[in-house]
């Protein structure tokens, strides 16, 4: 979890079940949910009870691809293809100097 969103989550004290991605995992209180490793980053969308139980539904954090070359190219993973396509050639360090 992000810093700030575990020590939040570290104050709860009932169970908590965790929806994010079409999985529910279910942890015993805060502490456990707050040392949980993710494979993504997630934001908190809503916190709501139900049956007892904390329900956080997470979504994830998309993060910009960002690379020297500029915007236009920020948002595919392979960069180096898109930037070859765009302008021909492929990237090298002496681009935009």
């Amino acid at each position: 979890m992000k810093f700030d969103t575990e020590h939040f989550v570290m104050k709860i004290k009932a169970p908590i079940v965790c929806r994010f991605d079409g999985k529910e995992l279910h942890f015993e209180n805060g502490e456990k949910l707050a040392s949980y490793q993710f494979s993504k980053r997630y934001k908190v969308d809503t916190v709501t009870i139900e049956e007892g139980n904390a329900v956080i539904a997470l979504s994830e954090v998309r993060v910009a691809n960002i690379n020297s070359v500029g915007d236009e190219l920020s948002s595919g993973d392979n960069w180096i293809a898109e930037h070859k396509k765009l302008y021909g050639v492929e990237p090298n360090l002496f681009d935009g100097a």
